[in-house]
């Protein structure tokens, strides 16, 4: 009994995708009251989602870059002990939307188990956050960024390079984080949310610095 199938010709210099003459002459076609015209246009619509799903890839890609790039070079051009601010208020944000289920630990894994729905949900609730907190010009807006660059990362092998270099830089100030914690908690009269300061020695499975 013939097959029905069709054969999406990887040639990209074609205008359309080649049905095979068997195919198109099919009684299996007929009588389910397909002709050819039909699987071209099916074809051709299965051909536009993918480029458009390329086109969004390569956007997202594009945008991330430029905005990791220019935040490297930020991270590049502070002191040791600016480092080490930034990664405690990094870490003390990721404990506060934590237990909201806003920030689950899952999301911060190269291999990570989240359908692609909640990883998408955390990444856009991410951008929002860093958004809102420059806006604003709150301090934290460094910390959300960290964040939002780390998911990027995990998600866009494309970005994976950038952000390795990124945590490298973090990493500098992993030495000044408990001295930054001490000035917090002065200075805010609040305890650190729990896990705080384990949390502030964290690196994403996937984005370790290189040996320097």
């Amino acid at each position: 009994m013939p097959g029905m199938f069709t054969l999406l010709c990887p040639n990209d210099t074609l205008q359309r995708p080649y049905v095979a003459e068997s195919v198109r002459n099919s009684p299996t076609l007929e009588r389910l009251g397909l002709s050819s015209l039909a699987l071209d246009g099916a074809n051709r619509m299965l051909r536009n989602w993918f480029k458009s799903q390329r086109s969004i890839h390569l956007a997202s890609v594009r945008d991330g870059t430029a905005d990791l790039e220019r935040f490297l070079v930020a991270l590049k051009g502070m002191s040791d002990q600016e480092l080490g601010m930034v990664v405690a208020m990094a870490a003390i944000l990721r404990m506060e939307l934590r237990p909201q289920g806003l920030f689950p630990d899952e999301a911060l894994d190269i291999a990570s188990t989240l359908p692609k729905s909640e990883r998408k949900a955390v990444r856009s609730g991410m951008s929002g956050l860093a958004l809102n907190l420059q806006k604003k010009n709150d301090p934290s807006a460094g910390a959300a960024m960290v964040w939002l660059h780390t998911l990027r990362a995990l998600q866009f092998p494309e970005l994976r390079l950038l952000g390795r270099q990124m945590w490298g830089e973090l990493q500098r100030g992993f030495p000044h984080v408990f001295a930054a914690f001490h000035f917090m908690e002065d200075t805010v009269g609040q305890p650190l949310p729990l896990g705080a300061l384990q949390a502030s020695q964290f690196i994403p499975v996937g984005l370790e610095p290189f040996e320097r």
